[in-house]
């Protein structure tokens, strides 16, 4: 019988497992897919975006007000030990725009074989194809039933991972461990994902990208202000902004659907567009309107704003209406669409709900109601908008999960 058992292969799993053994304790990794890491291959499209260069303060402020129960793991394992601990293993690491760190492969791989290694030194003994079905606490031990095969350990952490990607095996196996074992768990929504969208007109744009665009959004008098880069879908919208916008309006799409407004031009007031379409217009007055309007946005979204407009395409812009120019101006800081629904958990980068952090020691990430008990990762009521605020969840509570369970151990 092992001192820890450990349910779940992803990259909280890896890092407690990892983790505890270094201090001493005998560990052994349960995974039920046939290799490690499955999920983490595909964060960053990819390129996994191991963590940023956030301070706890300011890491804490973006992920919203539950991520207040992270001060102690973030305290014990920052974003700066997390790039340490990873140059440690061999990898190669390289700062991005957005203060985004990722491996100079650009190869999620990379970072995989750094845990495996990292396991395999601390000698974790991994255990593949191994689906816990079932735990229970009795006799001062935990026992993980895994189909004909029963495990014992006097600790036991679930790191299961939540509902997001569920081809990669995260199914919520970990709340329903979590629940049996006594523990709450909060209601779960994918997060992270990208939106569907009731009018047509967005689908013309799909695969079209913008960058340095304003999204508002609204419901009764719930707002909210989103700056940067988002992509049109065959759907809807998609892109960072949108991924991140979704955290706040997911519980809105509840009581029904959410206006958006895009603005093309947040950078510029409806008065200083309007001077300076008089000036564009009095130096290129004699092009028509569907050239002019290249100056101001791609041409694949031309066709779709000139319909917006009412303004015949092949008019010369000169032959323009004040009217007009105040409607050109009004979808240029407003193209309006309205949500509908979050895309599911299949295309979600994360899951918010999980087991209540209310219930669990931040110190140590233990069990308040299990002794001997322990939680880590996205099987946790937490969830961070992108730019490695999830994987920086998993790396702290992970090692917070793995110190925890080794000193009981």
């Amino acid at each position: 019988m092992p001192d820890i058992i450990v349910i779940g292969g992803g990259p909280a799993g890896m890092m407690a497992a990892g983790r505890a053994a270094s201090l001493g304790a005998d560990v052994w990794l349960l995974e039920k897919n046939p290799s490690l890491g499955r999920k983490l291959l595909l964060t960053g499209q990819g390129r996994c975006n191991i963590t940023n260069n956030l301070d706890a303060r300011q890491f804490i402020t973006d992920c919203g007000p539950g991520a207040k129960f992270l001060h102690g793991a973030l305290a014990r394992f920052s974003t700066r030990e997390a790039v340490d601990f990873f140059e440690r293993l061999g990898l190669e690491l390289k700062l991005e725009r957005g203060g985004r760190y990722f491996p100079e492969s650009d190869d999620s791989h990379d970072v995989l074989r750094a845990l495996e290694r990292f396991l395999r030194d601390e000698g974790v003994k991994v255990l593949k194809g191994k689906k816990a079905e079932r735990a229970e606490r009795g006799n001062g031990c935990f026992r993980i039933f895994a189909g004909r095969q029963t495990f014992q350990a006097g600790r036991l952490v679930i790191a299961a991972g939540g509902l997001s990607f569920p081809a990669t095996g995260s199914t919520g196996d970990g709340y329903l461990l979590a629940a049996a074992l006594g523990h709450t768990i909060v209601p779960t929504l994918p997060t992270d994902v990208p939106l569907g969208v009731r009018e047509d007109f967005v689908k013309e744009l799909q695969g079209l990208s913008l960058r340095n665009v304003e999204l508002r959004f609204g419901q009764g008098s719930s707002k909210a202000v989103f700056f940067g880069e988002m992509l049109f879908t065959h759907f809807g919208v998609s892109g960072p902004i949108v991924l991140d916008a979704s955290r706040v309006i997911g519980p809105w799409l509840e009581h029904g659907p959410v206006d958006c407004v895009l603005d093309l031009k947040p950078a510029l007031s409806a008065e200083k567009l309007d001077e300076r379409l008089k000036r564009d217009i009095q130096s290129r007055g004699r092009k028509n309107f569907r050239n002019f309007l290249k100056e101001f946005m791609p041409s694949t979204m031309i066709p779709v704003f000139a319909g917006q407009c009412g303004i015949d395409p092949v008019m010369a812009v000169n032959q323009t209406t004040a009217g007009q120019r105040r409607t050109m101006i009004g979808l240029l800081k407003g193209i309006r669409f309205t949500v509908t629904g979050l895309r599911g958990f299949e295309e979600a980068v994360a899951t918010a709900g999980g087991v209540a952090t209310a219930e669990v020691d931040p110190r140590t990430m233990e069990s308040k109601i299990t002794p001997g008990l322990f939680f880590c990762g996205e099987v946790l009521d937490l969830d961070g908008p992108c730019g490695g605020y999830n994987l920086q969840i998993a790396w702290s509570t992970g090692f917070t999960a793995g110190t925890g369970a080794a000193a009981k151990a």
